[in-house]
């Protein structure tokens, strides 16, 4: 009793690390996104590009974009989210970003605005480009795993009959 309890113990303190941990990482990395862009300006430039191509690919550009920046809740929490746009900095040492859309409507497809960050409130539009998004759909089939019969015997001449073999049921 005491060692499940113990056990239980331990469990919930490695859940509560990893818990702590991720939300730490995730607090470092939008502080450290909030110290290199204006997040006002970063707005506006999104907006900016948005008008200037309000279709793009045959894809109308989504235009909700919100004053606010948050934290995108993925793992690793690397994005920050305004609207339907999400920042993603993958470059930690290099000025280009890129802040993309995935379209709500099929076909699917995946809007990026490629941008070098000239000043913390200054950006340069670099270009647009569109990727498809592939839906995979997996069919549920029936499990059609053959069932065992019992063996048919057939007797020999001269010989008695042996009783079927016992077959379990899966």
């Amino acid at each position: 009793m005491m060692r499940s309890l113990f056990s239980l113990l331990a469990l919930l303190a490695c859940a509560s690390c990893a818990s702590s941990e991720r939300a730490a990482r995730g607090a470092a990395i939008e502080a450290r996104l909030r110290a290199k862009y204006d997040m006002d300006a970063l707005t506006a430039f999104v907006r900016k590009v948005v008008e200037a191509h309000p279709n793009f690919a045959g894809v109308a550009l989504s235009t909700r974009i919100d004053g606010k920046w948050a934290l995108e809740k993925v793992d690793p929490p690397s994005r920050l989210r305004s609207g339907d746009w999400v920042l993603y900095d993958q470059h930690a040492g290099d000025d280009e970003f890129t802040v993309y859309t995935i379209t709500k409507e099929r076909p699917y497809a995946w809007i990026t605005i490629h941008a070098k960050r000239l000043a913390k409130d200054r950006f340069e539009f670099l270009e647009l480009t569109r990727d498809d998004v592939v839906e995979l759909h997996v069919r549920k089939e029936p499990n059609k795993a053959l069932e065992p019969t019992r063996t048919s015997v057939t007797p020999p001449a001269y010989a008695g009959v042996a009783p079927a073999a016992r077959v379990a049921h899966l």
